[in-house]
């Protein structure tokens, strides 16, 4: 099953007994949230699901084979998952 922010908006609703439209705004926001924070370069962290970090990757150098010339690939910025444990175990289960 393919989870959507609708389907998240749904399970909200039927959960708290509130209308779809109300859910769906209150989905949107913690997304909206989450991208801003994350997007400032702050973690994100959600206790039982997992932590979103944002980090500044280093600059690399490559070698563009085609030309046999050297590259300079600068820095950005990233971002990774880490699952917590609960949830680990919870897929293993």
């Amino acid at each position: 099953m393919k989870v959507t922010k609708k389907t998240m908006a749904l399970y909200v609703a039927e959960k708290t007994k509130v209308d779809f439209n109300s859910a769906l705004e209150v989905v949107d926001g913690l997304l909206d949230m989450v991208k801003e924070s994350v997007a400032e370069g702050n973690n994100v962290e959600i206790r039982g699901f997992g932590t979103l970090l944002a980090y500044q990757s280093n600059r690399t150098k490559v070698r563009n084979i085609c030309k046999n010339e050297e590259m300079v690939i600068p820095s950005t910025k990233r971002i990774k998952f880490r699952a917590s444990k609960d949830f680990i175990n919870l897929c293993n289960k």
